[in-house]
């Protein structure tokens, strides 16, 4: 405790100050007195303690376990501290808005493209599908968006590069778009084969891709395959009774993670494809679940289930 403390504190209950010789004669000689000496005693000491927890919350909001106001403020500056081997690379808030979160990012003809929803003014029930480019990963700059507000807040971009096009999918959202270009700076929408319903999520490899509709959100189970994203044709691989939630592209093979069975009794499991007319199944676990995610390499696997709304890990790489 250091001298100020001490000093507010024996300032606060200095008996100088409470000079209760005149209360305690009123308590002797009158109890109309007694009763407003009492009462003057009780304001006295009340107000002391105010001061004291006063002082002391102050002095506690000084330290460094303190939560002010602005912790929670948006726009924190980032700490640059950095990990070895990586660079923080501070960005243009006139390119990357405050509220302006990336879903995807992907190389295509040498530049890098990052992809992503800005929000109105305070507003993220209300998206706007963005697109930036970098050379070098350090300049950014915007080159393309939607041009009104007008996506749901579950909406996600997801970047699908071909030799001949870049395309753009809107997943998640119930009235989902699809946009193609050949530039990296138009993009033009383009007519969905699946429709306006909501897609999942999208893979590729090469020029070959997969498009999941995964029935997880109540509509038909559809799994679509196209070799340049103009032509699209549905999987004729019967899936059964499932939903599927995420499809990634490992090591030249499709791999699909989802739930096997109807929604209350499925389980968590896989599906390979190199071509994506044709799978095979793994089941991963005999608990009723389903594979979120899904990742991996040569060596194998690693999928990320819930199950009783806790997350397993699965690996199928060997070490």
């Amino acid at each position: 405790m250091d001298q100020e403390l001490k000093d507010n504190l024996n300032r606060a209950f200095d008996p100088g100050l409470l000079d209760l010789s005149g209360i305690e004669a009123r308590i002797r000689t009158r109890s109309r007195a007694r009763t407003r000496g009492l009462g003057l005693l009780s304001i006295v000491t009340l107000l002391c303690v105010v001061v004291v927890g006063g002082l002391l919350v102050a002095r506690i909001g000084e330290g460094t376990g303190r939560v002010r106001a602005d912790d929670h403020a948006p726009n924190r500056p980032v700490d640059a501290r950095s990990s070895p081997g990586w660079t923080h690379i501070p960005t243009d808030k006139s390119v990357f808005p405050g509220i302006a979160p990336i879903t995807d990012m992907a190389t295509w003809r040498g530049d890098l493209y990052a992809a992503g929803n800005s929000f109105g003014a305070g507003d993220t029930y209300a998206a706007e599908p963005v697109v930036w480019s970098s050379h070098d990963g350090v300049k950014w700059r915007k080159v393309w968006d939607y041009g009104s507000f007008a996506l749901g807040s579950l909406s996600e971009q997801r970047l699908v590069p071909t030799s001949s096009r870049l395309l753009l999918f809107d997943i998640h959202n119930f009235h989902g778009e699809m946009w193609e270009s050949t530039d990296g700076t138009t993009f033009t929408s383009i007519p969905q084969p699946w429709g306006a319903d909501r897609l999942d999520d999208v893979a590729v490899i090469g020029d070959r891709i997969v498009a999941i509709k995964g029935g997880s959100a109540g509509g038909p189970l559809e799994v679509w395959v196209s070799s340049d994203g103009t032509a699209w044709h549905r999987s004729p691989f019967d899936f059964g009774t499932t939903a599927l939630s995420t499809v990634a592209a490992v090591d030249g093979t499709f791999v699909i993670g989802g739930s096997d069975g109807p929604p209350s009794t499925g389980v968590p499991a896989v599906w390979r494809s190199t071509d994506g007319d044709q799978w095979t199944k793994q089941v991963l676990a005999a608990q009723p679940g389903s594979v979120t995610a899904v990742a991996g390499d040569r060596q194998g696997l690693v999928a990320a289930t819930s199950i009783a709304h806790r997350v397993a890990m699965w690996s199928s790489r060997g070490d």
